[in-house]
């Protein structure tokens, strides 16, 4: 009987790994703001979805810096605090979803209490849609994209590569 492998290869395709699902709450004004690139999108012909907008900002962000995304957190936070809020489910692939993890990892580091849905919204925040030239052209990279891509610098490429899931709810938080 052969062995369950414990990652996925990190030149599989993407776009092949599995769809983990994930659920949180963004500001109303946050998700109109990822219709709207989404729609951009769409009117260059692109097949696309929601989720596939979201990953490709998880695995291409504009701000990639630790500090300067923390600092977007606060930014999103402050404008986004008394808003009220809807939920977003997508299924993301499990290496974007792994990198997401890590990313707010790397914030938290920083002493920063955030979690993936702050981190989404900064990242769907931070984006125009009247850039559509730069969206597909990560759109095109994101369909090319392979597992590794997912890695994140000054971390073991493994970690994005684990076939188990988080617990579903929110993230503990480091103590």
């Amino acid at each position: 009987m052969a062995r369950r492998s414990r990652s996925v290869s990190a030149d599989k395709p993407i776009l092949e790994c599995d769809r983990w699902p994930t659920s949180t709450a963004l500001a109303r004004t946050t998700i109109i703001h990822l219709d709207a690139v989404v729609a951009a999108l769409r009117a260059t012909g692109a097949p696309v979805r929601r989720r596939d907008v979201v990953a490709l900002l998880v695995l291409y962000p504009r701000i990639e810096d630790p500090l300067a995304q923390a600092r977007s957190i606060e930014e999103y936070r402050a404008a986004e605090l008394r808003r009220s809020v809807k939920p977003l489910m997508l299924e993301l692939p499990s290496p974007v979803s792994l990198r997401l993890d890590l990313l707010v990892d790397d914030v938290r580091q920083l002493g920063v209490a955030v979690y993936r849905r702050d981190l989404l919204g900064a990242l769907i925040s931070a984006e125009q849609p009247a850039e559509i030239g730069r969206l597909s052209e990560l759109l095109d990279r994101y369909r090319g994209a392979v597992a590794g891509d997912a890695a994140v610098a000054g971390r073991e490429l493994g970690e994005v590569l684990r076939t188990r899931r988080s617990p579903a709810g929110p993230r503990p938080m480091p103590v």
